[in-house]
């Protein structure tokens, strides 16, 4: 006789463990039938809504606790006597933690090939399980922001 038994647990997409127990079932195994025949097994079923009740409030480490992007620049005034234009960079964040988190995010402004212009650090926080811009403000030349093509997120 073989017992089958067990507990199910799989990860949410927000990084908690669901869980779901599957029913105790003895299966006999005759000559030429296979019937599974259930009976009751309170002791398996005991310890398998003991973990789930364990696990189901465990966060996964490796999942995101955060998205950011995309990245907008805006120029807000300029350019001054000596070239430089003030300009507002802005980022969308959210937070997927129970936490609320503080960022501290490498902004790159970069021309077409890829390569790096200029980079802007950005400050902020986000409350848990909630989405939120951070932004700044900050001078650049003029002629190295009208070279940036893209901005993005230094990882």
């Amino acid at each position: 006789m073989t017992v089958v038994s067990g507990l199910a647990c799989l990860a949410n997409r927000q990084g908690r463990y669901v869980c779901a127990l599957i029913r105790p079932l003895r299966v006999k195994l005759a000559e030429k039938e296979h019937r599974p025949v259930r009976e009751d097994l309170n002791m398996n079923r005991f310890v398998a809504i003991l973990l789930c009740v364990l696990v189901s409030d465990t966060t996964l480490p490796g999942g995101p606790q955060f998205e950011a992007g995309p990245v907008e620049a805006r120029i807000v005034s300029g350019p001054s006597e000596d070239g430089n234009l003030f300009i507002s960079i802005k980022v969308v964040v959210t937070n997927y933690s129970d936490e609320e988190l503080a960022l501290d995010l490498s902004i790159q402004g970069c021309d077409s090939d890829g390569f790096e212009l200029a980079e802007f650090e950005l400050e902020g926080k986000v409350k848990a399980r909630t989405t939120n811009t951070i932004t700044d403000t900050d001078y650049i030349e003029a002629d190295i922001y009208e070279s940036i093509s893209n901005w993005r997120i230094e990882e």
